[in-house]
This record gives structure tokens, C-alpha cells and sequence, in this order.
């Protein structure tokens, strides 16, 4: 993590690991994708929402959000060694693109695979492997209410 002019507290009030330097925020925005598309997984109607979806890379992100602390996670970010933002950006990248695939309705990737991607993503924030999570499904949540 390079040297910034932001204390712990400022960095974990923006929602910024101090140990990666990257914002949980950013995560929302896969978020949302994988929940509608697990909405609509069984009501093909719902498909347009899918649509609606576009890729918005880490700092435009938080630059058009009203997020507290935006101002800090977009500053650190560019603060981070060119190779970390590299693999973070390569990951998002793979993340999108199987976003991409799927809301075009390929077969060859599926909700699963979003999550695992996104959870690559949400590594690299964290700085190490969610050990044992995985993306919780909407059958998953439903099954609790039975």
C-alpha cells in the first residue's frame, strides 16, 4: 500500500481496505446483476432488466456515486502500483465480459460462474481468498423461508 495522506479511519469511513487500498462499495455494482439475474432466472419477462446493465470501471464509479468517502477511494486507487490496478482491472474485465455474455443470453456462462468471478474480484479487495464463501443464490435465501 503506498504512502497517502489519509489515516486508517479515513480509508475504512470510505469503505477502503487499508491492507488493498480498493473500496467494497465497487462490488455493488456486480452486485445488483447477480441478484436481478437470479430474479429472473425463472420469469424470462424480467429479462429487460438484465438490459439495462453497462460496464463503469472503479473510479467513474465512485466519481458519479454519493457515497461517503468517494473522493478518498478514487484517490487511493490511483494511487496504487500500476501492477495491482492491473490485475484488479484484468479481473474486473473477465467479470464483465462473462456479465456481458450471459445478459446476451450465452449459455456458456452462467450466474454460477458470474459469482465466482465476482468473487475474485471481491479477493483482490479484501487483499486474500474468502476462504469457504461463495455467492449466495436466491434458491439458497428462499430455502430459509420454507
Amino acid at each position: 500500500m503506498p504512502d497517502l495522506p489519509f489515516s486508517e479511519q479515513d480509508l475504512r469511513a470510505a469503505n477502503v481496505n487499508p491492507e488493498s487500498g480498493l473500496a467494497t462499495d465497487y462490488l455493488n455494482h456486480f452486485n445488483e446483476y447477480l441478484m436481478l439475474a437470479e430474479l429472473v432466472a425463472t420469469d424470462l419477462d424480467g429479462v429487460d432488466v438484465l438490459r439495462d446493465w453497462q460496464r463503469v470501471d472503479y473510479c467513474s464509479h465512485f466519481l458519479h456515486s454519493r457515497l461517503a468517502g468517494h473522493e478518498t477511494a478514487v484517490a487511493v486507487y490511483r494511487a496504487l502500483p500500476v501492477e495491482q490496478r492491473t490485475e484488479f482491472e484484468r479481473t474486473v474485465t473477465k467479470l464483465e465480459d462473462a456479465i456481458i455474455a450471459h445478459r446476451a443470453g450465452s449459455q456458456s456462462v452462467s450466474i454460477k460462474d458470474i459469482a465466482a468471478l465476482r468473487d475474485q474480484v471481491a479477493d483482490l479487495i479484501s487483499a486474500g481468498p474468502t476462504a469457504g464463501a461463495h455467492a449466495t443464490t436466491q434458491d439458497e435465501i428462499d430455502a430459509l423461508f420454507d
